[in-house]
């Protein structure tokens, strides 16, 4: 220490190189995996898609076969991009011959993002599909593992891929499957006369 008219002012230690890098003490630096769960931490999910997995992501559905819907789904094809909307009862007869029935089931991929998985089922005239017949096997199996969906334009079928590694039980964002669905179809929703898409099949717009 130095002393100042009789002040007694405390002297800086001299750092050395090694003290002031933060990267020679990894250590210091590393935060739990659980930090945010010891906090009472949880994603709030804002947004979710809907349709079928990514080629390259690995996915699984939700264990609880309650979490699933079958319904019927409108694909509308504009500008050469498809899709899909959910329609409400009222609205079906209007839309009875564009209608395609389907399965939705909750899923997710190893990233932790949740969305709605749309399972094409067996159409009314029966006729066979195998690009749907194999969408519905790998729906099937993803049930209890994780899986990936690849499309074979030779086969025309998907290709579904089964991972032997001991991925962990994922971890959901919402609260319920309601939820996740009003997510995923929050613009997506025919619920009457006036939707923008019966506008525009009926020449209005």
């Amino acid at each position: 220490m130095t002393t100042i008219n009789s002040i007694v002012v405390p002297t800086a230690p001299t750092a050395s190189g090694d003290s002031l890098d933060p990267f020679k003490n990894l250590e210091a630096l590393r935060m739990d995996q659980q930090f945010g769960a010891d906090l009472g931490l949880k994603r709030v999910l804002t947004n979710a898609r809907h349709g079928k997995p990514g080629r390259h992501d690995w996915v699984k559905r939700h264990s609880d076969q309650t979490w699933t819907l079958q319904t019927a789904l409108f694909h509308f094809e504009d500008d050469g991009k498809k899709e899909a909307y959910l329609v409400a009862p009222p609205m079906r007869d209007v839309l009875v011959n564009d209608l395609k029935p389907a399965l939705l089931c909750a899923a997710i991929s190893r990233a932790g993002d949740p969305f709605i998985w749309e399972v094409p089922l067996p159409g009314l005239d029966g006729s066979p599909n195998t690009w749907n017949e194999s969408m519905r096997s790998a729906a099937a199996m993803a049930l209890d593992r994780w899986i990936r969906v690849a499309s074979n334009m030779r086969t025309k079928s998907y290709d579904v891929t089964v991972t032997k590694a001991d991925f962990p039980v994922p971890e959901w964002p919402v609260a319920t499957f309601e939820e996740l669905l009003r997510l995923a179809y929050k613009d997506r929703y025919i619920d009457s006369p006036e939707h923008p898409i019966v506008r525009k099949l009926s020449g209005e717009l």
